[in-house]
């Protein structure tokens, strides 16, 4: 049997549901309506007069193509022109949570769709972000085995250094590891050898982490003609260096668009999603020590880690010679990423479509329209085991959000003998009546009585629920109803009390139902995703 892949909320800051509902205070900040083709029509025509032959032929050779149709693709765009929908992520453990897989396949799938509205080549480019630096955020993942239990697994690293994942090598006990992680993926025969390839790609000697990471979503989008970036890739270095320049010496006017930008934000009623921070460029530079910020002090540089003042010239000097060691922030990575591609649309998640409101303003200082912001396909994976527990314990999907005590109460309400419920509802309509009928009697005596019944009332009806949270207890402690079935429904629909695409990984579903999950995600993104249609 097939899972469920369900279409689910995209949610998001107030700022991108307004931008989704099409209200033009938010559209303000964006290239404009995303579910309309004026605006890729509008955005097209500025990559048509930024990319010749010479643009595109360095953009693609930075790409590589996930299968030979996507490498004849390639070879067209350079000599026919087109345009490309990109999309990216952190180089995560064995791929990281299940949205960067939703994540390709909704940029696969938007490429295709605007190649038949707009009659033109559109390439979809994943970005494999290899430059970030945070260890934390990529050095494990959470796997769902077969019994329904979650496993956090984990990479080791004995380099303290805020290392780009570029320079970060695969260490620790593999050889414990990766088995480890076979047998909780529990891979059908049918499927251990997709796994397996997989695995291989973290056992190779001195591989790196975002090495491992392109290689894996090749591995995984090799039937379709989704093509690798590296951020590190000379090609895109070169494209870059302009930006990456005008970030350096004009940094303090960028750092006055940004808190422009942010005023605007808040006028208008939303809040930034980045924080501008005082005399901070949008550049990192790569050191000994590993990839730090750079920051204005004056007319030079400082690297505030380290305490360590870099001339200006100096600096710039070495960007040219070794552009390798410079790279872009969160708000400037979308435009070092449009120079180096002509980029018709962006597939984010709701964090980065917030990010584009800012960096816009960015866009806009070297001349550029940002690209359109959309947003990716949200999917909940429901197996056909989850989706019987749901019946059995009659749960809906909106109930599971609700924090795991509650479910409990609510599942041993449920469980409450007919009997004896109806005597518990008998015995608080009963009371509810009876005082209703004495106050009533006593007001003719007395009016002042009515206060002092009603408190009798309330304490009676108070001992009535007490008496039936006591019967709930009991059902708690008995075997009618199965904690473990709830944890196991938990774990697999909302793990740990989040969304499960920004918890699971997508290995023990490949290994339960290979690539008939990633077929049966590019279908439900087909039937249920949202496209743009319209003049």
């Amino acid at each position: 049997m097939k899972p469920l892949v369900r279409q689910q909320s995209f949610g998001g800051s107030p700022l991108v549901r307004a931008y989704l509902a099409g209200e033009p205070n938010a559209l303000s900040f964006y290239a404009g309506p995303p579910y309309e083709l004026a605006t890729f029509r509008r955005k097209l025509g500025e990559l048509n007069r930024r990319f010749g032959p010479k643009e595109r032929e360095l953009a693609a050779s930075a790409l590589k193509p996930a299968s030979s149709s996507g490498k004849e693709r390639l070879a067209r765009f350079v000599t026919e022109g087109g345009a490309m929908v990109t999309t990216g992520q952190q180089a995560g453990f064995l791929t990281g949570p299940l949205y960067t897989i939703h994540k390709a396949a909704s940029a696969v799938a938007l490429a295709e769709h605007l190649e038949h509205k707009l009659g033109i080549l559109v390439l979809p480019v994943f970005w494999v972000a290899s430059e970030d630096h945070d260890w934390g955020e990529v050095n494990s993942t959470v796997l769902l085995d077969h019994r329904g239990r979650l496993r956090r697994v984990e990479l080791e690293s004995t380099d303290p250094r805020p290392l780009p994942m570029s320079d970060r090598a695969i260490e620790g006990d593999l050889d414990e590891l990766l088995p480890h992680i076979a047998q909780t993926v529990g891979a059908t025969r049918y499927n251990s050898d997709y796994i397996e390839r997989i695995l291989d790609l973290y056992r190779t000697p001195g591989a790196s982490v975002a090495g491992a990471f392109g290689e894996a979503i090749e591995l995984l989008f090799s039937g379709t003609d989704l093509m690798l970036a590296d951020a590190t890739d000379p090609a895109i270095k070169s494209a870059s260096l302009d930006v990456l320049k005008g970030a350096m010496v004009d940094a303090e006017e960028h750092e006055g668009r940004l808190e422009r930008r942010t005023k605007e934000l808040e006028k208008s009623g939303y809040g930034p999603q980045v924080k501008v921070l005082g005399d901070g460029t949008n550049v990192f530079y790569r050191m000994d020590s590993g990839r730090h910020r750079l920051y204005r002090q004056g007319s030079d540089f400082v690297v505030r880690e380290r305490r360590e003042t870099l001339a200006r010239e100096d600096l710039l000097t070495k960007l040219a010679a070794e552009p390798e060691l410079f790279s872009p922030n969160v708000l400037l990575r979308p435009v070092v990423e449009s120079a180096a591609f002509p980029t018709l649309a962006y597939v984010g998640g709701p964090s980065e479509i917030a990010y584009l409101a800012q960096a816009s303003t960015l866009f806009e200082a070297y001349g550029m329209l940002p690209p359109v912001a959309v947003p990716r396909f949200s999917a909940l994976v429901i197996e056909p085991g989850v989706e019987r527990l749901l019946d059995d314990l009659e749960v809906t999907i909106d109930e599971i959000r609700r924090p795991r005590d509650e479910l409990v109460e609510q599942l041993a309400q449920r469980e409450v003998p007919k009997p004896l419920g109806g005597a518990l509802r008998l015995l608080r309509e009963n009371l509810a009546a009876d005082f209703e009928r004495l106050i009533e009697e006593a007001r003719e005596l007395d009016p002042t009585l009515d206060g002092a019944l009603g408190s009798i009332r309330n304490s009676e009806l108070a001992w009535a629920g007490r008496a039936e949270r006591k019967i709930v207890r009991a059902i708690k402690r008995s075997e009618r109803i199965s904690l473990d079935q709830l944890d196991r429904l938990l774990n697999s629909l909302w793990p740990n009390g989040r969304a499960q695409e920004r918890v699971l990984n997508i290995l023990p579903y490949l290994g339960r139902y290979g690539r008939h999950f990633l077929r049966e995600l590019e279908r439900s993104i087909r039937d249920h995703w949202r496209l743009p249609d319209g003049s």
